[in-house]
């Protein structure tokens, strides 16, 4: 008998709450009396925080069951706190629709108005940050470096990726999702909708999952409908031609023009219907996506032949 475990991945909520805590405190809707002070504590903590969950989430993942512990406390006061910044931008919107003034709103009458309020929730939310980091010290975590430095230090980092998935529990909850990306890629299922699609594209933040699904939709995809199937992990490359490279998986002589690839790429896609995986493209970092899926598409002459894109939004 399995016991079944659910793994815990806060990390997208918390570079989300960051991003609004930092937008909030640029706009006037952070003046409000005592709010944009405590949004800034709120920002550092998270920040702190954010630094440290790659690892946590890899722990948890190896059974670390106090890991996974903490984890669910802080994903509970994640959404206490993006509970608090909707009802900021609540407030915020419904003051401009009353052409309320700026100065009005920055202003509250009552000394325990909206202002005072929201301060003290969060506030509260910051408590309860501040003992979760507390929490954390005991784990001892490995900090995840900046956004600072080259790209190629940063992409030495970043682990390729594959088609293959090991973890059978992947596939819990995300069968709609399967069913319906299947539906575009494979040609029966697509003209009973009456559209076809040459390119599909999984988006999403960092660490939701779209790796995952791609890889289990490529699991599901008979061996015997693409006579060609390729997976790129692309986030490694640094340009379009490293990309190419993979593509020809062949000893090609490196040295060749871009022209010259992109002959040996039709050549190749030639043989029959083919599957071009396109896996964690950052738009970003010097890879021109729209260009890359203009010279796929052109040798990609085979009706039924597709592309599916996974891609940070």
């Amino acid at each position: 008998m399995e016991l079944a475990v659910t793994t815990v991945f806060v990390s997208p909520i918390v570079k989300l709450l960051i991003a609004k805590v930092l937008t909030y405190c640029s706009d006037e809707i952070a003046l409000v009396r005592g709010v944009k002070g405590e949004l800034e504590k709120l920002s550092e903590k998270l920040e702190l925080i954010d630094a440290v969950l790659h690892d946590a989430e890899k722990r948890q993942v190896e059974n670390d069951r106090l890991v996974r512990l903490w984890l669910k406390k802080l994903k509970d006061v994640a959404y206490d706190a993006e509970d608090i910044l909707n009802e900021l931008q609540y407030r915020d919107l419904r003051c401009k629709m009353k052409n309320v003034s700026i100065f009005l709103r920055l202003l509250p009458s009552k000394p325990f108005g909206f202002g005072c309020k929201i301060a003290h929730k969060i506030k509260d939310v910051h408590r309860k940050l501040v003992e979760i980091t507390q929490g954390m010290e005991k784990f001892k975590f490995i900090k995840q470096m900046g956004s600072s430095g080259s790209n190629t230090a940063m992409n030495e980092n970043i682990p390729e990726t594959s088609s293959h998935i090991s973890d059978s529990a992947a596939v819990v909850g995300r069968k709609d999702d399967i069913s319906r990306i299947l539906d575009l890629l494979i040609d029966s299922r697509a003209k009973c909708n009456q559209e076809s699609y040459s390119v599909v594209r999984i988006t999403g933040m960092g660490g939701i999952g779209k790796t995952t699904l791609a890889q289990l939709v490529w699991k599901e995809l008979a061996d015997d409908h693409f006579k060609v199937k390729i997976w790129v992990s692309v986030s490694r490359k640094s340009n379009v031609k490293e990309i190419f490279w993979d593509l020809l998986e062949s000893n090609f002589d490196r040295q060749s023009s871009m022209d010259a690839i992109e002959n040996r790429l039709k050549e190749r896609f030639k043989v029959g219907k083919c599957l071009v995986v396109l896996d964690d493209v950052w738009t970003n970092y010097g890879i021109d996506v729209e260009k890359l899926l203009k010279v796929l598409l052109s040798g990609m002459r085979i009706e039924g032949s597709k592309i599916v894109m996974t891609a940070k939004c």
